[in-house]
């Protein structure tokens, strides 16, 4: 039975989606679309990325049942990334606490950036609220992590048009 097949239907999971490939954020965003159509609450929290950064996703998919935190207007978060983290945490920490989905976006990169702590982290989606599903990206895991997930997706980098200087249309 798929979690989101109704709305609370007690199952739950914690997906890690990991890797140098691009799509980790999309992919989440996808789950997060899917999840709200089917009625569950969902929170999207980004760290290290500002509300510059995914204005057009976040547009598009704060609404009914979507909430999305923006921590700061600017593309990142150079000013004061250690009272962004506590902030960003302080809302995932809130997500983790009620039923739903809480993606977590470039988490990962945060704890490598020693803004969090990856036991504080797994610690605390470990106590979650039973109806809680949770999705972290970013590039690098850590097996704190890992050892939580109950579904690990690495995104690995074959060919991208970026990487020769194409960029992506639209």
């Amino acid at each position: 039975m798929s979690p989101f097949s109704e709305p609370h239907s007690g199952s739950s999971f914690v997906m890690l989606l990991t890797g140098p490939g691009w799509g980790k954020s999309t992919a989440a965003f996808g789950y997060a679309a899917r999840a709200a159509g089917r009625g569950h609450q969902v929170t999207i929290v980004q760290f290290l990325k500002g509300g510059a950064w995914n204005r057009p996703e976040a547009s598009l998919l704060t609404g009914e049942g979507i909430s999305w935190p923006v921590l700061t207007n600017a593309l990142t978060w150079h000013e004061d990334p250690k009272g962004f983290a506590a902030a960003a945490w302080g809302e995932a920490q809130q997500g983790l606490a009620r039923p739903g989905l809480l993606i977590l976006d470039e988490l990962t990169r945060a704890v490598d950036h020693d803004l969090l702590q990856a036991a504080e982290i797994a610690g605390s989606i470990r106590s979650r609220h039973p109806e809680s599903s949770v999705i972290i990206t970013g590039k690098n895991s850590m097996p704190e992590l890992e050892e939580v997930a109950d579904i690990i997706t690495r995104f690995d980098l074959l060919k991208h048009n970026e990487r020769i200087g194409k960029p992506l249309a639209p």
